[in-house]
């Protein structure tokens, strides 16, 4: 009786050094502490359990020391990143800022051309037009030289032929000068001609390098709308990646003394487990 109580008590020690053991393992973790690794050796037959906690603790004190590493890097480099966007941000300003005066410039240069094209486009139709009406003066002018020169072939005519040779004189200056002024109106009409053709092409350059400056306007407009979708995106990370820090955090490295080697006969606390 006594032979086979004797083991029964060596055994029950042996199980209160386990369990004291991983109450301490256990609550050591509890705070935070991941470098809370069971060094008191186990009854041979559960050596096992204390190799495998010490493993999965150092596994975990790993994993948990990548977790916060990394995520540490990610906030350096989205502080880096921030960083970036803020300076590119304000050459991005001043670069749209004067975007916007040559866009301004340019729809200015634009409108004054199409205005001059216009105005170049009613010359050219008032030359025209004056080349149109003169031809009626010339008939008048050749049909009065006809007219003096029959006067004059009339023997039984009533005028002088000193009067009439004045009269021929003064109509032919008339149609010599009409004569000018057509050659005038025709060479006025070829220069509007031409220069209602150049301020046409000019007019279109202008109109389409307009509409290029607008278009890279536009492009600036929603690239500076995608910038500030990426520094929500950044804010929403930060906020993130704090919350990974924070919660990893707390399983911090810490120093424990341990308590000296306790009794195998003297009771210690059990491990007591709690439903949550």
């Amino acid at each position: 009786m006594i032979r086979d109580r004797d083991p029964n008590e060596l055994e029950l020690q042996h199980m209160r050094v386990v369990v004291n053991a991983l109450d301490s393992g256990l609550r050591r973790f509890a705070v935070g502490d991941l470098e809370a690794t069971i060094d008191t050796p186990f009854p041979t037959h559960l050596e096992g359990m204390r190799r495998d906690f010490n493993r999965g603790l150092r596994a975990l004190s790993s994993t948990v020391d990548s977790v916060i590493g990394n995520a540490r890097l990610l906030r350096r480099e989205s502080d880096a990143l921030r960083k970036s966007m803020t300076e590119n941000a304000g050459k991005e300003a001043d670069e749209s800022t004067r975007l916007s005066k040559a866009v301004a410039a340019a729809g200015t240069v634009a409108l004054g051309l199409r205005q001059q094209k216009a105005l170049a486009q009613h010359a050219a139709t008032i030359a025209e037009n004056a080349k149109l009406d003169i031809h009626r003066p010339k008939e008048a002018v050749a049909a009065a030289l006809r007219l003096i020169e029959k006067i004059g072939s009339d023997p039984g005519g009533k005028a002088s032929p000193g009067r009439i040779e004045a009269l021929s004189e003064k109509t032919e200056q008339i149609g010599r000068e009409l004569d000018a002024l057509s050659l005038y109106l025709d060479a006025l009409g070829e220069h509007i001609g031409n220069l209602a053709e150049g301020v046409e092409t000019q007019a279109g350059t202008a109109s389409s390098t307009y509409d290029e400056l607008n278009e890279l306007a536009k492009s600036r407009r929603s690239a500076s709308l995608k910038a500030d979708i990426e520094t929500l995106t950044l804010d929403r990370m930060d906020r993130e990646i704090a919350e990974i820090d924070q919660k990893a955090s707390r399983f911090m490295h810490v120093t424990v003394i341990n308590p000296p080697p306790r009794d195998p006969g003297t009771r210690g606390p059990h491990l007591r487990l709690v439903k949550s």
